[in-house]
């Protein structure tokens, strides 16, 4: 193994494949994650909004 960290570690083309598999599903997930906390949040903001339009009158 090299002393240089930022060189390339020589892996077999089907154990990188399964890596980058591995690497993207989790970038995938943690982006569907922060996805869902947008839209929760949205939610949430759009349904404070509809509750002071419909007492706004009151």
């Amino acid at each position: 193994m090299s002393d240089n960290p930022t060189e390339p570690i020589h892996l077999a083309p089907e154990r990188k494949r399964k890596i980058a598999n591995s690497l993207k599903e989790k970038l995938l997930e943690q982006r569907r994650e922060e996805l869902a906390q947008e839209a929760a949040e949205q939610a949430a903001k759009d349904n404070g909004n509809n509750i002071l339009e419909k007492t706004k009158d009151f």
